[in-house]
Order: C-alpha cells, then sequence, then structure tokens
C-alpha cells in the first residue's frame, strides 16, 4: 500500500511557509483563497479564469501550463466555488510534487474518491484496481497533497478538538467541499499524527553474487528463485534498474505482481533508485494490466470503453434476482436461498482462473456424473451441473449490462490474444521486457497471459518462491517450478541464497521445514533442497522458544509479559507481531492483551468493532427498518434513553405498523415515557434528519454524524492513550473508506448498503483488509493473520495456537465446490493435502527476525487440544520444549515478572427482578435461541420482547404448510382424504393467509418448492399412515423447570407411540442429534409411560428419515442444555456468543457489541 507520509508531510511544511504569506489575522484553519493566493506569491504563477466551454479547457476544471507559468480553471455556471478552490490547489501540487509534468487537466471525476487514500485495502477491490494505473496514480497523489495543503492536519486537529470548530463550520470558513473536509478530517482524527521523520537509512550492503547474476542476466528467459528474506524485492528493483540504465525505454517494461502493496513497494523502491523515471515504469497487478487491455480493446471484446466491474458479493445480488429461474435441487435453502450464491460466485472465479467457461464446465460436470461411484459423488456432481447453468445465464446477464468480474480481467484478455491476431501483434510488440514477482501465485489464467504476451519479448524474468505459494483460498493454485520450465521452454533457473532477514537458529528451522515440504513429493518432482545462508551473525539472547501453556488465557499472558520485557530491551511493540492462523483468533488475543493493557493494533475487519456498530446501526435505524437497531443507539451518552423507553417505543411502532425513522416521531406521543427518553428520541431523530439532509450518501451521512452532530466520537477522539479508543478510531476510518461510492438518497438505496454489510461478515470478504500505512507507524503490538503478515518482517513474531484446527486448519466447508477435475488442473503432483498448510506455517515463521515463539496450548475451555503435526516436522524444536508451568523465556527474569492482567470490565448484568417472562420464553424454541444461537438474542426477543415485525417468510411459510398437514389429516379422519391438488389449493390459502407474497424472489422460491416437491411427497406420506393425528403442546418436566413444546405429528397404536417430525428440506447428517428431539422423547415418554416410543424424522424433500434414539446418556446430555439454559435465565445471564456466520443472520446484529473471548470456537476458515 502506498505511504503517503512524506507527502503530507511536505505538504504540512509548505502550509507553515505560506501563512507566514497571508495577514497575522489569519485563523486557525486558513480560507482556501488565502491558501491559494499566498501560493500565486510564492511560485510567481497567475491564474486565469475561463468559461467552462473554453477551448484552452478541453472540458477539464484546471489546467496546469508550467512553460507559460499559468494556471486556467473554469468559472462560471455550473461550477461550484468549492470544486474550482480545490482544482486550482490540485494544479499547484502538481507543480510542487512532479517537477517532470509539463501540463496537466484536472477533468471531473470528483475529488471524493481520491481524496482518501486509495489504492488502499478499506476500500472496495474494484476502486483499488482503477486507482493503479501510472496515470492515476499521480493524480492521486496531487489530490491528497492539495488536501493536505489546504487542511493540514495538525491546525484540523487543533481547531476541532481544541477550538470547538465542527464540521459545517470548517466548510464554511474554508470555502472547501464536504468532501474535502469529511475526508482530511477523517485522516486528521482517526489516524494518529504523522510520525516524525526516520533518521536516514543506512545504505543497503552491495549485492551479493547471486543476487548481482539474478539483476543483469542476459538470459532470455529467466527464474529466480528467492526464499524469505533472501533480497527479492532488492534483486527485482536492481533488474528494473539495470534495464533503465541500459536505455530500455520506459513504456517497454511491463512489471506484474498480485497484490498492490507489492506494487507499490515495486514502485517506491524503484523510484529511490532511479528518481521520477520510475513513475513512467508500467508497475501494477495481474487484474489491474488485464482491466486496462480490456478498456483498450474494448471494441474488440464487445464491451464498453470503461467496462463496469462488479465485486464477489455485487455478482452474487445480480443472480439473486434469477434464483427462481433456475433448477437448484440440492442447492436450494429454504431459509435463505442467497446462502449458496457466495460459494457459487467462487466456484465461477475458480473456473475462469482455469480458463474454463460456461460449456467447459458443464462438460467437467457431465463426466463427473458418469464416473461417481457413490451418492455423495452423485450429488456433487448434480450440484456442478446447476452450477453450470447459473454460469451459463451469469455470463449473459454480465454481457447484457457491459460488466465484468474479477475472473474476467485475465479470461477476457487471454480469450482476445488467442483469437485476434491484430491485439496479439500490438500487445506482443508492446513490451520487450517482463518481469514478474512471487511468481508462484499465478494460476492457469495468469500463465496463459503471460504466454501471450512473452512470446516475443527480449527478456522473462520471474521471481517466486513455490514454498510461500498460499493463496489457494482465493482460487490461486500453486505452481512448481517444473511446470514453470515446461510452460516457458528455455527458462533459466538461479537460486538467490543468502538469507539477510533470520537469526541463524530461525534459519535452521525455516530449512528444516522446507525439507520436509521438498521430501513429501516424489523424487522426480522434488524441489531443489535449499541451500540459504545466514547472512546475520547470532546474538547470546535464546532466538526460539516453544512451550506449552495450560490455556489460550495463559498463553496471552506469555505475550503480554514477553512483549514488555523485549520493550524494555530495545524492541518497540510496532517490531512485534502475532500472527494468527484465523482472524477470530486474533480478534481474541488482541482483545485479550488490551485488557493486559498491551497497546495493540488488530488488522480486522472494522464491521466487527462497537463503534462501527453504533455507525451501522445508525444506518439500520435509516434504512426503513424495524428499529431493532435503537437497542444499542438509543443507549449511547448522546441520546441515554432508558432502556425501558426504548422497548415501549418498539411496540408502539409494531402495533402502528410503523418503520423507522419515521417511528421516532411516535416517541412525543406515548404515554408514560420518562421525560429523559422523549428528549433523547427526538435528538436522535434531529440527527438523522441532519445528516441526511439534501440526500447524502452513505459516506456523507456518515462524516455528517461524526464530525457534525454526535457527541460520543469526540470522546473517543480526546483519549490519546485509551488503547481500546485507538482500536476503534482505525476501524471507524477504514469503516468511511468501505462506504465510498455507495448511494443513500433513499432508504432503499441505505438498506441495500446494510444487507452488504451483512454479507461481508458472512463471506469473511472484508477480512482481507491490511492496515493504512498511518496505522503502522503506531507503537502497538501488531496482531493480524498469517495471510496478512505476507511480505511483512518483525524483530519479534509470535505464533499462538499451534495445534490441530488451526495447523492444519478446520473451517466451515463449502457449500459448493468446483469438478473434482477443475481443481486438479494445476495441483501440483504428488502434493499432499496439508501442503498449503505447511507452506502458510513456513510464511508464519519467516516473519521472523531476531525472536521466534511458538506456543501450542493444552486446553481451549474443557476441551483438550493436540500439538499439529508440522511441530514434529521440525527436530530442532525438540530440545526447545518446555514444561508447561515454566515459560520457555527469553531471559531469566521473565519467569520473575509481576505482571498481572488489568482488570476488564464487567460484562453487563441483566437483571429479571419486575420482567415477568412469558409462557413464550419458556418454550422449547425459545430455549434452544438461547444455547443453540445466543443468551443475548433471547434477551432483546423474549426478555425485552422486541423482535422484527414483519416474521420471517420461512417461518410463514412452514406455518403454512404445518396448517394444510393439520386440514388433511382432520379431513382423512372424517372420511373425505384430499386429492393432492386440493391439498396444493388449500395451501396457497394458508400461503396468502400468512401474507407471503409471490412478488419476490424468495416468495416464488418458496411456493415453487412447496407445489412442485414437498406437498406430492407429503400427500403420499399422510395417505399411507392414516392413524397419523395432529399434534399438540405439552409441558415436560425437567430438573430445573417445565418446558413447553408441541408434537408435530402424533401416530398412537397399542404398544407403540410414533412422534413424526417432518423437515421441508432434506435432512443433515446429524439432524437427529437435535436437543429438541430429545425433549419430544422425554415428553412423549412422561406422556404415554407404558408405550414404547419412537421419534422419526422425515424429509418432505428426497423421502429420507432418521430414527432418534433415547434413554442413552447422550440424549440425556442434549436434554440437560434445556435445564441449563432455564438456570442461566434466572440468573440474569444473557453473553453475546457465536461466530461471524451465525452473526450475520441475526436482527440483532447491530444492536450488539460482540467480542470474540478465547476458548471460542471460529467455525469459519480464513
Amino acid at each position: 500500500m502506498p505511504d503517503w507520509t512524506d507527502l503530507k508531510r511536505r505538504a504540512d511544511e509548505r502550509h507553515e511557509r505560506l501563512r507566514k504569506l497571508m495577514p497575522p489575522d489569519t485563523p486557525v484553519l486558513a480560507p482556501a483563497e488565502a491558501v491559494l493566493k499566498a501560493l500565486c506569491e510564492e511560485t510567481g504563477f497567475q491564474e486565469h479564469p475561463l468559461a467552462p466551454t473554453d477551448s484552452l479547457l478541453a472540458g477539464a476544471l484546471a489546467v496546469l501550463e508550467r512553460d507559460f507559468n499559468v494556471i486556467y480553471y473554469a468559472s462560471g455556471p455550473g461550477i461550484s466555488p468549492e470544486r474550482q478552490r480545490f482544482s486550482r490547489a490540485h494544479e499547484f501540487a502538481h507543480l510542487e510534487i512532479h517537477p517532470d509534468l509539463s501540463t496537466d487537466s484536472f477533468a471531473e471525476e470528483g475529488d471524493q474518491l481520491l481524496l482518501f487514500q486509495l489504492p488502499c485495502d478499506g476500500a472496495s477491490e474494484v476502486q483499488t484496481l482503477q486507482s493503479y494505473s501510472p496515470r492515476m496514480r499521480q493524480e492521486l497523489e496531487a489530490n491528497l497533497y492539495a488536501a493536505e495543503l489546504l487542511l493540514p492536519a495538525p491546525r484540523l486537529r487543533q481547531a476541532f478538538l481544541q477550538e470547538n470548530w465542527d464540521f459545517q463550520r470548517i466548510c464554511a470558513e474554508t470555502g472547501l467541499s464536504e468532501e474535502c473536509v469529511g475526508a482530511q478530517l477523517a485522516s486528521a482524527l482517526l489516524l494518529p499524527p504523522l510520525p516524525a521523520p526516520k533518521p536516514p537509512v543506512s545504505p543497503s550492503p552491495p549485492q551479493d553474487e547471486s543476487q548481482y547474476r539474478a539483476a543483469v542476466s542476459t538470459e532470455k528467459r529467466l527464474l529466480v528463485e528467492a526464499g524469505p528474506g533472501m533480497g527479492k524485492t532488492r534483486t527485482l528493483i536492481a533488474r528494473l534498474a539495470y534495464l533503465l540504465q541500459n536505455k530500455t525505454p520506459t513504456e517497454k517494461i511491463l512489471a506484474l505482481t498480485f497484490s498492490n502493496r507489492a506494487a507499490e513497494e515495486m514502485r517506491s523502491r524503484l523510484r529511490e533508485a532511479v528518481g521520477p523515471v520510475a513513475d513512467r515504469v508500467w508497475i501494477g497487478t495481474f487484474h489491474a494490466f488485464g482491466y486496462e487491455l480490456i478498456c483498450l480493446e474494448a471494441n474488440l471484446l464487445g464491451l464498453p470503453p470503461v467496462p463496469k466491474l462488479l465485486e464477489p458479493l455485487e455478482a452474487a445480488l445480480l443472480l439473486y434476482n434469477e434464483l427462481d429461474t433456475f433448477d437448484l435441487q440440492e442447492l436450494l435453502d429454504l431459509a435463505q436461498p442467497d446462502l449458496v450464491l457466495p460459494d457459487i460466485v467462487t466456484c465461477i472465479a475458480r473456473a475462469k482462473d482455469e480458463l474454463c467457461g460456461p460449456q467447459c464446465y458443464r462438460e467437467l460436470a457431465e463426466k463427473e456424473l458418469v464416473n461417481a461411484l457413490n451418492p455423495t459423488e452423485q450429488k456433487r456432481a448434480r450440484v456442478a451441473l446447476v452450477v453450470a447453468e447459473i454460469y451459463r445465464r451469469y455470463q449473459e446477464l454480465l454481457q447484457e449490462k457491459g460488466a465484468l468480474d474479477f475472473g474476467d480481467l485475465l479470461m477476457r484478455p487471454v480469450e482476445l490474444l488467442r483469437k485476434s491476431q491484430s491485439a496479439r501483434n500490438r500487445w506482443q510488440a508492446k513490451y520487450q521486457h517482463i518481469l514478474v514477482d512471487e511468481c508462484q501465485d499465478m494460476n492457469r489464467a495468469a500463465v496463459s497471459l503471460l504466454r501471450w504476451l512473452s512470446e516475443r519479448c527480449e527478456s522473462l524474468w520471474l521471481v517466486g518462491d513455490t514454498r510461500q505459494a498460499i493463496y489457494s483460498f482465493r482460487g490461486s493454485a500453486a505452481i512448481n517450478l517444473q511446470q514453470l520450465e515446461q510452460l516457458f521452454p528455455g527458462l533459466e533457473r538461479v537460486a538467490l541464497q543468502y538469507n539477510y532477514r533470520s537469526h541463524p537458529r530461525i534459519l535452521t528451522l525455516l530449512k528444516q521445514l522446507a525439507d520436509h515440504s521438498s521430501n513429501a513429493q516424489t523424487s522426480s518432482e522434488a524441489e531443489r533442497p535449499p541451500e540459504w545462508q545466514a547472512v546475520r551473525q547470532g546474538h547470546s539472547e535464546a532466538a526460539v522458544v516453544y512451550g506449552r501453556p495450560q490455556t489460550e488465557e495463559e498463553e496471552t499472558a506469555w505475550i503480554a509479559q514477553t512483549a514488555r520485557l523485549l520493550q524494555k530491551r530495545g524492541v518497540p511493540f510496532e517490531e512485534q507481531a502475532v500472527l494468527c492462523r484465523k482472524n477470530q483468533q486474533a480478534a481474541a488475543i488482541a482483545h485479550a492483551l488490551l485488557k493486559r493493557g498491551v497497546p495493540v493494533q488488530l488488522v480486522a475487519d472494522p464491521l466487527s468493532q462497537p463503534a462501527v456498530r453504533r455507525l451501522m446501526a445508525l444506518l439500520a435505524l435509516s434504512s426503513g427498518g424495524s428499529g431493532l437497531a435503537l437497542l444499542s443507539l438509543g443507549t449511547l451518552p448522546d441520546y441515554a434513553v432508558p432502556e425501558a423507553d426504548i422497548t415501549k417505543l418498539l411496540k408502539a411502532a409494531n402495533a402502528h405498523n410503523a418503520s423507522f425513522p419515521g417511528a421516532l416521531a411516535l416517541a412525543q406521543q406515548l404515554p408514560n415515557l420518562s421525560e429523559q427518553g422523549r428528549n433523547g428520541l427526538q435528538r436522535l431523530q434531529d440527527d438523522l434528519i441532519a445528516c441526511a439532509q439534501g440526500g447524502a450518501d452513505i459516506w456523507r451521512f456518515c462524516v455528517r454524524y461524526l464530525f457534525q452532530r454526535s457527541r460520543w466520537i469526540r470522546e473517543l477522539l480526546q483519549s490519546q492513550t485509551d488503547l481500546e479508543a485507538l482500536l476503534q478510531r482505525s476501524a471507524i476510518y477504514q469503516f468511511l473508506q468501505m462506504t465510498l461510492g455507495w448511494p443513500g438518497r433513499t432508504e432503499q438505496e441505505v438498506s441495500q448498503f446494510v444487507t452488504y454489510a451483512r454479507l461481508l461478515i458472512r463471506t469473511g470478504t472484508n477480512r482481507r483488509l491490511r492496515l493504512p500505512p498511518e496505522l503502522c507507524h503506531t507503537n502497538a503490538l501488531q496482531v493480524m493473520t498469517v495471510h496478512q503478515a505476507k511480505g511483512l518482517e518483525f524483530t519479534a513474531v509470535y505464533v499462538p495456537g499451534i495445534v490441530k484446527g488451526n495447523y492444519p486448519a478446520r473451517g466451515r466447508a463449502a457449500l459448493v465446490s468446483p469438478p473434482r477435475a477443475l481443481l486438479q488442473a494445476d495441483h501440483a503432483a504428488n502434493e499432499d493435502d496439508l501442503a498449503e498448510e505447511r507452506r502458510l506455517f513456513f510464511v508464519a515463521l519467516s516473519r521472523a527476525k531476531d525472536y521466534l515463539f511458538l506456543s501450542a496450548p493444552y486446553y481451549r475451555g474443557r476441551r483438550e487440544l493436540q500439538e499439529s503435526p508440522f511441530l514434529h516436522e521440525i527436530p530442532e524444536l525438540t530440545p526447545l520444549r518446555r514444561a508447561p508451568e515454566a515459560w520457555p523465556g527469553v531471559f531469566s527474569s521473565l519467569s520473575a515478572s509481576n505482571e498481572t492482567a488489568v482488570p476488564a470490565p464487567r460484562s453487563k448484568e441483566y437483571r429479571l427482578v419486575g420482567r415477568p417472562l412469558s409462557e413464550e420464553a419458556f418454550t422449547a424454541s425459545a430455549l434452544e435461541c438461547y444455547f443453540r444461537y445466543c443468551p443475548k438474542q433471547y434477551y432483546y426477543r423474549y426478555v425485552l420482547g422486541v423482535e422484527e415485525p414483519q416474521r420471517a417468510p420461512y417461518l410463514c411459510f412452514r406455518e403454512a404448510l404445518d396448517a394444510t398437514f393439520r386440514w388433511f389429516l382432520q379431513s382423512q379422519r372424517a372420511g373425505q382424504p384430499p386429492t393432492c391438488d386440493h391439498m396444493k389449493s388449500h395451501f396457497l390459502e394458508q400461503y396468502r393467509n400468512h401474507r407471503l407474497s409471490t412478488d419476490n424472489v424468495h416468495g416464488r422460491l418458496l411456493q415453487n418448492c412447496a407445489l412442485q416437491v414437498l406437498l406430492p411427497n407429503a400427500h403420499t406420506l399422510l395417505s399411507a399412515r392414516p392413524q397419523l393425528q395432529p399434534g399438540w403442546s405439552l409441558s415436560v418436566a425437567l430438573g430445573g423447570g417445565s418446558v413447553r413444546t408441541a408434537f408435530p405429528l402424533v401416530e398412537v397404536a397399542d404398544s407403540q407411540v410414533t412422534i413424526l417430525c417432518w423437515q421441508p428440506r432434506p435432512l443433515k447428517d446429524k439432524e437427529k442429534n437435535r436437543p429438541l428431539y430429545s425433549l419430544l422423547y422425554e415428553g412423549a415418554t412422561q406422556t404415554w409411560p407404558e408405550h414404547s416410543i419412537v421419534v422419526e424424522l422425515v424429509s418432505l424433500y428426497d423421502g429420507n428419515s432418521q430414527e432418534v434414539r433415547g434413554q442413552t446418556k447422550h440424549a440425556r446430555a442434549r436434554i440437560e442444555k434445556f435445564t441449563e439454559a432455564l438456570q442461566g435465565i434466572r440468573q440474569g445471564d444473557f453473553p453475546a456468543k457465536g461466530n461471524a456466520w451465525e452473526c450475520c443472520r441475526c436482527p440483532y446484529l447491530w444492536a450488539c457489541d460482540r467480542h470474540f473471548d478465547l476458548g471460542e470456537e471460529d467455525s469459519e476458515e480464513e
């Protein structure tokens, strides 16, 4: 990612120089016109206004003419003064920071997106991609410099925090737009102040022999094998510098990589080596290059000049509206039909990575179905055929909309270069020298594109390390080096030999793990054993430590102790990192360290942070919904609405069928509302109206709220030492970047963003963030996943939780997978299933320079954990093992440390005194909500009695089916068994009675499934069992009290009673283990003590059934969950639980300040 620290510092320093040319009484924030006037005086340039239609402007807002010492700018109708001022400052920025740019024009493209520090990871992938061309980068730099020059961060902080200027006053006093002021306020207030300039770094040592040989190679095709810490980037930069020094035109060089961070590092280091000429070399990602090629060849591809790019979730939403046109079969989830869409989009993306179109996908699926050997394989193949049909329709939709997805950015250029001789000639003649970084991450599409581009080039130079290929979860299949030699005939290999990063003992571990990885393949395909040599000398302190704490809490205490001791010995927190396998593990460790007083910088999804949840609650309240977000917003200090008043308002809104935010007006009419609550709700309503004024988009709405209306944000900003406040500020900053470009003028548009945020949480898409560079300057312990740490290095690295389930990981299985032949297309021969997990472990260890701390706790809660098998592949670790009671520390003083945890804040206690609960609160379904899902969800729903006014369509659908079955059984027992058609007619009547509609996709899917599958099967089942009768309610007596439930269907014979439980979907493998069914068995036993009991589960979808076993220890344990729930409810114990997969489906998501804690399981993999 770009680090704009120096650019901003230059702008701040220049602003202070310019103030000397302004009047002495200039306020803390100078008017933009005063800054521009001082710029003219300092530079000697003149400004000339022109009509917007003047030919000198050529449609631009401003034009720089360096040769004539003049800046022309548009002035007149349709040009706002705020935009005009910024466009003039933009050209002055070019004048300062791009001395080789003789002319420039600032076009009408908007400054909002560019004012944020794109390309950045808080923004969308589309924004990041589009901002990386060399020309766009220059414009971005000019915008950032201009914004900082007009509104320097130090003065913004002074004005906002010390002199109480608010957002509107800053806009009015400076004469700048809300976009400019809002973006600068976010940067100045939410990010730490710019650090002091670092002292000049000592010059790098001269290139070693292997690096020099690789940099100046005259081979036409060369592969440089570069292990971790071998100076890979340094060698690549040396290669680029060598080409430029040999008079290679910049436009003839193409440098490709796979991440924006790697591209930015290449660009900045090349600039250090050769100066501004570096900016004219095309350096970027494969996907950014593919997008540029598509734009330039749009006519040949039948696309608009600038095709719209869809992010994965946008692709999923595009397919959602077509779902009822597909025969989804096993893919249909009646409760959440969109649940499978992200996995389908992933399958399509993987197919495109393998250059497999819809027809190819269908052929592979058909072949898999023919070769299937068992029902599981047959089901997998049938699902693949469904995906093939969805893939076909998806491509039609993309073409109709003139849009692309990310898979197209490589596949479409490959198709074009293969089919069009003219395009192939143009692009093969365009570049003489092509360089590829991280070549081990190339998939089939990237390799194919590279083969077409490099066919006639003078040199192809690749660098990478197969041992660091860790991105198969994104669709990248690891390519071994032998494959590259086959794909690029004549490819020579050279290996870098010297490791400049790691302590010799750490390097020994890496070599042992690398040796094991090599030996896992057959001798014919084995990689060369590494011959790495350590350049650094060892020191007397132990560099590698491994131990087994008793628990994860003790493990975190070890990390906290060691981090403090290392800091005292001169290793700042920012040079220490905790690398975790999963995001939830990282979040839990970060919060545990915060409780122990260790400053932490967490690389995490901002949507998981409480401060961002408040903003999402605000948006949810504005989206025309139920108002459940009031449970969070109303209790803020800004409003201080008592919980009882919130509950009354929500119930009144339901009674009046009123949606929010309009329902807030009811607060002024409701009796028995406290004056405090009434006033707080009025303030909240006023804030929402002010933020939405003028049809604000999502970003503007949030900025107005944060910097104009809210009061809690000032408290969050005032504290510069509160560790949690620092974490929340950075999360807000990243969230604001996420909202860029989202419309919000209507409740529907806001609702779409709220839905999008839920999808981000569910799919984990937002977890691939990296920190803005400014946050990396804070002196805090870095906590991140191993994937996020790729390409980084730290003096000290902690790798916690090295147990089975983490290494290798155990995560949520995908709902849909591509055909096996597609997955195996580029799979390295004889590679075992653990290969990528082993490589991930290797990457984690290789980030360490001086200290490496490895730990594997014995227990998570009450569950015993086992060491990762990867630990046994490193013989060097054997003598490093320590007894669990002794911390295997680096320093002898560690075990004597008196470090104690900072007392954690007490969780909120909920009192039930004066809150009589309804009978519904003690039903089996309510108690299952408590122990299966989340006690806090139970609290909201059954203790406070607030829930969504519109019941979930799936629940209404089940009730319509149940009513139909009861009617059928009653008619059958009366001697008038209905026909299947009569049954369908009665269902449709019930469907309408339950307010279900076919005006939406979900409603049509439910109705179609019932009419075509469920009702015919149900008619057959019920007709064949004439003794069945509708069930009834009952109370089941347990040790802790009685639980209300109901028998679905009952069949009573002479000596046997059968409880028939139906499901409208296929049964899960362990469906019978659900506690509810054990409770029904117990209830039947109490009702018919003399009969034998059978609880039978049957699927109306496919007819499969399962039988529930009762009177076993497992059944008793499942029933005990109801007793434990009753006890927890009476004690007022309502903690928030559940993982991201479950939380994203909770209606109270934005009302909850859920934090993940140690000892909890994460069901999702990175």
